[in-house]
């Protein structure tokens, strides 16, 4: 690094140090006010009630990913869903999944010190290396690769997430949909950044460069409507996450998860297509769809197994994912899934059945159920309004 901009980078961290970030209670608001910015004058003004509208005003309220469907994972869909799903999906590959022996106020502080530190977190890993593996992609090598989850999965996959959020809470109603929308998304990344951080890594860069990057980034490529419009319309990118369920024996977490699916017609009838369904694993395949809006998928790829150290010498604080073979089976409707299979070579997610609500009926019950192998058998019960299910 040339003298000038080392001379510039100190300067900053030394202010972050003592000035801008030293307060707590400015922290918070300077983290509120980044978020809020990201908002447009539009999101402060409650949604036309007219039911004639012209063109300009049918775009503005366009719902491009939440369709209120009573069933599959459109039917589950709700913030709680979603918080769990994505806080907790660090956990997939993990066997003590204990929600109430989570170190909770060591993981606040932790995190809240890399944010309110960034500077220092940064340079603590290594600045180069944090610029080439996580901002600027120089390199296929998974320990270098820290790039791809930041682009796919925060990027576009929680920007997808906040334009549907803001749609559900605009489809029931709730004042300020968007405001709404991105205080729930910055305290569902605050929380996940929690839960991934353990505890005990001291300052760590990933909340640094997904807290102020790489979602608010996300964030604004999804206020555009016409990207909105393009990954709807054309690559039919939504959630299908799991059913997160308590278990009543050991008071583990069971079958939580946050995926995303993505599909590309390959001929105008959209009968064949390829779909990607990407997440903690990232499955590759083919897509038939039949009977007009019904459609199965075969897919194969890799899951992440662990998460190690990688062997990079300038930061000690890196870390690559381990992998394993990952292959699926998913039946869906209108693009909202209703029933998934998935088995793997991981140590603790070898086997995964969902079936959503709406596949079947009990009486005037639809539930769903699931049954998963993550190092021992369990199988649990969900339902559409309530976020977390009950397993055995």
């Amino acid at each position: 690094m040339y003298n000038g901009h080392r001379q510039l980078w100190d300067e900053l961290k030394l202010y972050s140090r003592t000035h801008v970030f030293s307060k707590k209670w400015l922290t918070s608001v300077t983290a509120l006010l980044y978020y809020l910015f990201l908002l447009t004058p539009s999101a402060w003004t409650a949604p036309s009630n007219d039911t004639v509208a012209s063109r300009d005003n049918r775009d503005s309220i366009t719902s491009y990913f939440y369709t209120p469907y009573a069933f599959g994972t459109q039917g589950k869909y709700n913030p709680g869903d979603f918080f769990i799903n994505g806080g907790f999906g660090i956990w997939q590959f993990s066997d003590n999944r204990k929600i109430f022996d989570v170190p909770y106020e060591a993981e606040w502080k932790h995190t809240w010190e890399s944010l309110s530190h960034p500077m220092h977190a940064i340079e603590q890993f290594g600045v180069k290396e944090w610029f080439t593996s996580e901002i600027v992609p120089t390199s296929l090598d998974l320990k270098h690769g820290q790039y791809f989850p930041n682009y796919f999965l925060h990027v576009i996959g929680a920007g997808m997430q906040s334009r549907k959020m803001e749609e559900w809470y605009r489809y029931n109603h709730v004042p300020y949909p968007r405001v709404c929308s991105i205080i729930t998304m910055l305290c569902e990344h605050f929380f996940e950044e929690m839960i991934e951080d353990g505890g005990g890594r001291g300052l760590n860069e990933d909340p640094v460069s997904d807290y102020y990057i790489f979602n608010p980034a996300g964030i604004l490529f999804f206020l555009n409507n016409d990207v909105c419009r393009f990954f709807s319309e054309k690559l039919s990118l939504n959630e299908w996450s799991l059913q997160p369920s308590i278990n009543t024996l050991n008071g583990n977490l069971e079958n939580m998860g946050q995926f995303y699916v993505a599909k590309l017609p390959l001929e105008r009838t959209r009968t064949w297509g390829l779909i990607a369904y990407f997440g903690m694993q990232e499955l590759f395949g083919v897509t038939r769809t039949f009977g007009g809006d019904k459609s199965l998928s075969i897919t194969g790829g890799v899951i992440v197994n662990s998460l190690g150290a990688a062997d990079i010498s300038t930061s000690q604080k890196a870390y690559t994912a381990n992998l394993r073979w990952s292959a699926g089976a998913f039946y869906d409707v209108k693009n909202s899934l209703l029933m998934s299979l998935v088995v793997t070579g991981a140590e603790h997610n070898r086997f995964r059945l969902n079936v959503f609500p709406g596949f079947f009926r009990v009486g005037a019950l639809s539930p769903g159920v699931f049954i998963d192998n993550t190092g021992e058998w369990a199988a649990g019960l969900s339902v559409r309004y309530c976020p977390l299910g009950v397993a055995l």
